[in-house]
């Protein structure tokens, strides 16, 4: 829940190549979802209050107003932070925030994004996914992270999930549906786990890896990450007993935590 400002701490550059990175490095943003879980629920909560007291807005409404609050001044952040001290800035919370706030902002705005005109749909479809190829391209490993560089890969998934509140079965989320599409993006969450450790262990065990090693062992990360899904994750979260009871549920979670804790 807080490797990240560990992490920050410690000054690690993530791309240093001087520095052996952990093989459970890539924990650090599951820490900052984490933190945004629990942050930005507060934040609404007590903007809502303040906005009630003062006039009757709309509960969505409040939802805009109460992320706003937290993407503005997150991003200003990010900016400022990534020139000022761009090792810390990688890592910690108040950098990375306003990433998750885009996300939940197009979730806010769903509901407008449906109404879009066709071929602006479109245009914003394959433009994002054009934008997030490009920071594929030109995103390396000398430009300042996260920053105004964020943005290209950000905004454009957000414009690909709001052109597809229009065309959810046309535009580039036509190219996006088809199966080896859909099962890579049910799996990604398990991919991510599982990639780095075993990039880790390759690095470790024959040195610098080259692009195509390097690709080779991403692939070989498929097969852990569908045993974990198929196996692990799946039963638990489509477990029958624990969506009867919020009582058992929270105390898997609370068990699960101690034990990572006691680890």
């Amino acid at each position: 829940y807080v490797v990240n400002w560990t992490l920050a701490a410690r000054s690690v550059d993530y791309l240093a190549e001087d520095v052996a990175p952990s093989p459970v490095q890539h924990f650090w943003s599951l820490a900052v979802e984490e933190q945004f879980y629990l942050i930005w629920p507060l934040a609404l909560i007590l903007v809502g209050l303040w906005i009630r007291r003062r006039s009757s807005a709309r509960p969505r409404l409040v939802m805009l107003v109460g992320l706003l609050a937290i993407v503005i001044p997150s991003f200003l952040w990010s900016v400022l932070g990534t020139q000022a001290n761009p090792q810390a800035a990688f890592f910690i919370t108040p950098t990375r925030l306003w990433e998750l706030g885009l996300g939940a902002l197009v979730a806010v705005g769903a509901h407008r994004f449906s109404r879009l005109p066709a071929g602006l749909a479109r245009f914003l479809g394959w433009g994002g996914l054009a934008a997030v190829l490009a920071g594929g391209v030109l995103i390396t490993a000398t430009t300042p992270w996260p920053g105004y560089a964020a943005l290209l890969p950000t905004l454009g998934t957000a414009a690909m999930v709001a052109a597809g509140c229009t065309l959810p079965a046309g535009g580039v989320a036509r190219l996006l549906s088809v199966r080896p599409a859909v099962w890579i993006g049910g799996m990604s969450y398990s991919l991510y786990l599982w990639h780095w450790p075993l990039l880790m262990a390759a690095q470790y065990r024959w040195g610098e890896l080259s692009t195509g090693t390097g690709l080779l062992v991403v692939a070989a990360s498929v097969v852990p990450a569908w045993l974990s899904l198929r196996f692990l994750e799946n039963p638990i979260r489509h477990a029958r007993s624990l969506a009867r009871s919020n009582r058992l549920a929270l105390s898997v979670g609370a068990n699960f935590t101690l034990l990572g804790v006691a680890a």
